[in-house]
């Protein structure tokens, strides 16, 4: 079984990755550095209250990037289902017949 010292050291690596696969926008990896880091956490004798804040802090730091490409990602979203029925209403308007028969 690892010592505390050895969890801890893999527990800062976990938090560097997270980081990282938070830039890269790579939830899936994310997702499973997190259970890895619950894993860990749960082998610990006692989580040392510095641990804990910097783990809380660096959550609350994912946390507000992860709701600003939420909210960038629902823009996105908004602008793509307006574009699409902009381009439906300009397709229908070429298809239908014109019946302005003015000269």
């Amino acid at each position: 079984m690892p010592t505390d010292d050895e969890i801890l050291a893999q527990l800062m690596e976990i938090e560097a990755e997270l980081d990282r696969a938070l830039e890269q926008e790579n939830f899936e990896r994310m997702n499973m550095l997190l259970e890895q880091r619950e894993m860990l956490l749960r082998m610990l004798s006692k989580i040392p209250e510095e641990l804990a804040n910097r783990i809380i802090e660096a959550d609350n730091r994912r946390m507000e990037k992860l709701k600003a490409f939420m909210e960038a990602m629902k823009n996105q979203a908004l602008q793509t289902r307006t574009s699409q029925n902009a381009l439906k209403s300009y397709s229908s308007q070429q298809d239908s017949p014109s019946f302005d028969e003015r000269k």
